[in-house]
C-alpha cells in the first residue's frame, strides 16, 4: 500500500494541513512555497484499505492510496476556508507543475467505502475546535 500524504487528527501540528487548520483558526496568514499537487489520504481511510486486504482477495499488492480527484495545496487550503468558514491571506510562491500523488484506479475499483479529503479535513477540524475550546 503506498502513500503519498497522509493526514489525521493525531498528525503532528506542523504538518501541513494541521498546520493550515491552526493558521486559519488563528487568522494567520498562509505562504504555500511550492503549490503543487499532492495526494493527500486520510488516515481512517487507510485503516478501511488495510481492514479490505486483510478480509478480501485484492488484484494487486501494489495499490496507491489515493482519491480520485487530484488536489494542489491551494486547493486543500480552499477546503479548509469551506469547513471552517474563515479565510486567512494566502500567498503562493512558486505555482508548480510538479506532483507527489499517484494512479488511484485500482484503489476505486475495490469498493473500499472511505471518507475522503473533505470529510476528513471537516474531522481533523472538528477535533482542533475541541481541543483548543
Amino acid at each position: 500500500l503506498r502513500l503519498f500524504g497522509c493526514f489525521g487528527r493525531d498528525e503532528p501540528e506542523h504538518r501541513f494541513i494541521r498546520a493550515a487548520i491552526k493558521r486559519i483558526l488563528n487568522g494567520v496568514p498562509i505562504t504555500i512555497h511550492d503549490d503543487i499537487r499532492m495526494d493527500f489520504f486520510y488516515v481512517q481511510d487507510v485503516c478501511r484499505v488495510v481492514e479490505h486486504h486483510i478480509y478480501n482477495e485484492v488484484p494487486s499488492r501494489e495499490v496507491n492510496l489515493v482519491y480520485a480527484d487530484k488536489t494542489k495545496l491551494s486547493d486543500v487550503v480552499a477546503i479548509i476556508f469551506d469547513e471552517t468558514g474563515k479565510k486567512v491571506d494566502v500567498s503562493i510562491e512558486q505555482n508548480s507543475s510538479r506532483c507527489y500523488n499517484g494512479n488511484g484506479d485500482l484503489l476505486q475499483n475495490l469498493g473500499v467505502q472511505m471518507t475522503g479529503l473533505r470529510k476528513g479535513i471537516r474531522e481533523v477540524y472538528e477535533r482542533e475546535i475541541r481541543e483548543n475550546t
